[in-house]
């Protein structure tokens, strides 16, 4: 069922990937085209989105270390890098801005960072923000007893060969008791963090979350209205 939806979810083919583990991620063959051109590798160590001509979506914790209460080193992302063979487009990042309210308790609710980098003048291919999430198709699904709807998750995984990219569909679920997170089995790693949620929206793949935590609490932040006026006006 999940291999229809990828169809749904991404442009590129499936003729591209490498299935690692059956549901669990594909390697892009393709990181130029859309929708994976957008998305970056922020040194060597996080995931993270352009969402606009010079302004990157990733996670908060990508940018500020909460417990030494000082910036991450973050200076550059690397746009459809995806190993040696494609070795990217690198831009200077000139600012990092993780949300203040994560920066001062580390909140999960408020993971969210966003760079702001010097595009050269180069116009690059950037992702949506869902800005109304009842566009959202959720629907009650009995085997989570939750509400779900399929989407995907692209970024760097930290236990694949250096720089090479990949994607992962699976169930999204939103749980009645955390409402601003989305809760999902989709395989991720670590240097995933930052990460878009995708959901195909009018038949376009659109951001409605960032990654965030892996292992049992495989989990994102949702760009609920608070987040998304955080994100246009940092």
């Amino acid at each position: 069922m999940l291999s229809i939806f990828i169809h749904l979810i991404l442009s590129t083919p499936l003729s591209f990937a490498t299935v690692q583990g059956q549901l669990q991620r594909f390697q892009v063959g393709q990181a130029t085209q859309a929708p994976y051109a957008s998305v970056g590798l922020i040194n060597d160590f996080c995931s993270g989105t352009l969402i606009a001509a010079n302004k990157v979506l990733t996670a908060g914790h990508c940018t500020y270390d909460v417990d030494a209460k000082k910036a991450m080193p973050v200076t550059q992302i690397t746009f459809a890098r995806n190993g040696l063979r494609q070795p990217g487009f690198t831009f200077k990042v000139l600012k990092s801005t993780p949300h203040p309210i994560y920066k001062q308790t580390g909140s999960a609710e408020y993971d969210v960072a966003v760079l702001t980098i010097d595009n050269q003048g180069i116009t690059y291919p950037s992702l949506p923000l869902v800005h109304d999430l009842r566009s959202i198709p959720w629907e009650f699904n009995k085997e989570f007893f939750a509400m779900s709807t399929v989407g995907s998750i692209i970024g760097y995984p930290g236990d694949r060969l250096l720089g090479t990219m990949w994607y992962v569909a699976c169930f999204l679920k939103q749980e009645i008791s955390d409402i601003n997170r989305i809760h999902y089995d989709c395989d991720t790693f670590g240097g995933m963090s930052g990460s878009p949620i995708l959901v195909n929206l009018n038949n376009r793949p659109t951001i409605i979350g960032v990654h965030t935590n892996g292992g049992r609490d495989n989990s994102g932040l949702m760009l609920r209205p608070e987040i998304l006026n955080f994100i246009l006006n940092p």
